[in-house]
């Protein structure tokens, strides 16, 4: 099954059904289409490459209790940002000399945070998990960013 968003916001393209995904699959869709969404709106800050590199670390993490006990005490700012938490020093600025809405922003990294974190200490909690991705097709809409090409790649995760 898929979503379909509309030709505005998705290119035409329709995203996968999320519900039906692996919590894996879902846990390396939230950081790419993050990372289309900072592109889109020019925000490239080192604080968001330390967010993405800290997403996509979970998503390939062995699963070893060391390697968890490592990514987790390796939070970069953005992250806590993302729980409602205060900008890195300097972000605020960079966000408004590019034009973007701090309100804007904020709920686009809280919905990125939000699908890892509620995945993670969600317990299970397959509904919870799947409301984060409500929000996203409101980002594409609105920064009219294009869906990436869904490929098999995404396969491997299922």
């Amino acid at each position: 099954m898929l979503l379909s968003l509309g030709a505005f916001g998705s290119g035409g393209r329709c995203m996968p059904d999320i519900a039906a995904l692996s919590l894996r699959a879902r846990l390396a869709i939230a950081p790419r289409l993050f990372a289309g969404y900072c592109e889109r709106r020019q925000v490239d800050h080192p604080a968001v490459a330390a967010y993405l590199g800290y997403q996509w670390w979970f998503v390939g993490m062995d699963g070893s209790a060391d390697a968890f006990g490592e990514w987790s005490g390796s939070e970069p700012p953005l992250v806590y940002a993302g729980l409602g938490g205060e900008w890195p020093d300097g972000f605020a600025d960079h966000l408004a000399a590019r034009g973007v809405p701090e309100s804007e922003f904020r709920s686009a990294v809280c919905t990125a945070t939000e699908v890892l974190h509620g995945s993670l200490y969600g317990a299970a909690d397959e509904p919870g998990s799947s409301a984060s991705w409500v929000n996203w097709p409101r980002w594409f809409r609105r920064t009219a960013y294009r869906y990436p090409t869904w490929h098999r790649s995404l396969d491997h995760f299922g």
